[in-house]
């Protein structure tokens, strides 16, 4: 029986041909410790067994089956069909750690002056872990000021360069209130990747975020993940930068705009050395 004084959240799980390993993704939300949970699933009408797979949790999941726009569209979908008081993000093939909800919620409620939660996360692929913490080497990340209580930390001081050189946001890691996901959290459709960072990098120095030092998610690392679609990743990246600085160069120092030049040059010179290999030029 859920527990009427918990307020619901909402997870949405955007997915498209990954009946391999949503499964697990939906096991890993039942398992949590916080129990008034709304599970929304946004299939972009996929062409393997996902609807198999999920056959047998669709009395406990919002299952909706709608042609492919790309993973942002389905998370905007999923955000606007749900009806929880806070609203989690998860990748299809991301697992939570049992008590993810229930930590991020619990920091929330005593901080509700923070626009959005994250925490740590770790990497993992068939054959075990590859990476246990991947925040615990953005020295950037880890140098700012905040305010702690215990394994939470607090920031409310200027995030955009340590976002910007190390983009420490995962969006399976985050938790916000509804307002902020409707106000606020929606994703530009133009990006068919690094949505998350194209979003936040233009918001953050207007942030309040909380971030919890414990993994309480797991991702994984396969042939299929969109971030080892290379041009796709440098290409929007690219775009990214670019348009970031049609708006924002005047707000950047020196030591900002040589970095995001760099990373548009580096993006650049892979995809020519991609070409190059395959014996497209």
């Amino acid at each position: 029986m859920e527990d009427e004084k918990e307020l619901k959240v909402s997870v949405i799980i955007p997915t498209y041909n990954f009946g391999c390993y949503i499964e697990d993704a939906i096991k890993s939300v039942l398992s949590q410790t916080y129990k008034n949970i709304e599970i929304v699933v946004v299939d972009g009408m996929s062409s393997d067994n996902t609807y198999e797979v999920l056959k047998p949790y669709l009395d406990r999941i919002n299952y909706i089956n709608k042609a492919k726009k790309g993973i942002i569209a389905a998370r905007n979908a999923g955000i606007m069909s749900s009806t929880g008081h806070y609203i989690c993000l998860l990748d299809a093939d991301d697992i939570f750690e049992p008590n993810k909800i229930q930590e991020q919620v619990s920091f929330l409620e005593k901080y509700p002056e923070l626009d959005f939660i994250i925490s740590d996360f770790s990497e993992f692929d068939e054959r075990g872990v590859i990476v246990e913490s991947f925040t615990r080497a953005m020295k950037r990340f880890q140098e700012l000021p905040c305010q702690k209580d215990g394994r939470r930390r607090i920031y409310t001081t200027s995030l955009f360069d340590a976002f910007l050189h190390d983009g420490f946001i995962h969006p399976s890691t985050m938790l916000m209130t509804r307002y902020f996901a409707l106000e606020k959290g929606f994703m530009d459709s133009r990006y068919p990747v690094r949505e998350v960072y194209a979003r936040t990098i233009n918001t953050i120095d207007n942030l309040k975020v909380g971030y919890i030092d414990e993994v309480l998610v797991n991702r994984r690392w396969h042939k299929d993940n969109l971030s080892n679609q290379g041009d796709m990743i440098d290409s929007t990246s690219i775009r990214i930068f670019q348009d970031f600085l049609d708006v924002k160069a005047d707000s950047l120092n020196g030591e900002q705009k040589r970095f995001i030049l760099n990373e548009i040059v580096k993006g650049y010179w892979l995809m020519g050395r991609r070409a190059f290999l395959s014996g497209c030029i």
